[in-house]
């Protein structure tokens, strides 16, 4: 199984089945950090990162790129 390692910049919330975290983008990105619901059954949490399954990765990657495209739409509009 092909694994990403991403690191943690906060834990935000936890329940029995998922923990949200604040994980930082890489350098690349447009944006500094993203806010997310990981699976505790799919993922291995450090101090400091988290492994997870690269199909789970690309999943939540496109789910905050779509929701930071919705934020810009909207924020575009309500400066004009």
């Amino acid at each position: 199984m092909n694994t990403v390692t991403i690191p943690v910049i906060k834990v935000k919330k936890e329940s029995d089945k998922a923990v949200f975290v604040q994980l930082k983008c890489s350098s690349d990105s447009n944006i500094d950090s993203v806010s997310v619901w990981l699976p505790k059954s799919q993922c291995f949490f450090t101090d400091d990162s988290v492994e997870l399954p690269a199909w789970l990765a690309e999943k939540k990657a496109q789910e905050a790129s779509n929701e930071y495209e919705a934020h810009a739409f909207f924020g575009e509009l309500a400066t004009a």
